[in-house]
């Protein structure tokens, strides 16, 4: 779980509670690599969808999406932020 950046997440709130926190943030962390491949794949509309209307990723999450966006388009994306 280490190199999913999981290691320092587990809180005792007691045996039970510490699995279900730990499966959360491993099924999180499959989802946005999922949301991740989608963003790659996509075309500009497409990226700039997913960007403007996904919920719940962290700004590091966001920002590893920006590393797959044209750069050359960005105002793009800024005019679509608001």
């Amino acid at each position: 779980l280490y190199f999913l950046g999981l290691r320092n997440k587990n809180i005792n709130y007691g045996h039970n509670k510490n699995i279900l926190i730990m499966e959360e943030l491993i099924m999180s962390t499959i989802n946005f690599e999922e949301i991740k491949t989608k963003f790659i794949n996509a075309d500009l509309d497409e990226k700039i969808r997913i960007y403007t209307t996904t919920e719940g990723l962290s700004v590091l999450q966001f920002r590893e999406l920006l590393k797959y966006y044209p750069i050359q388009h960005l105002s793009k994306l800024e005019k679509a932020l608001g």
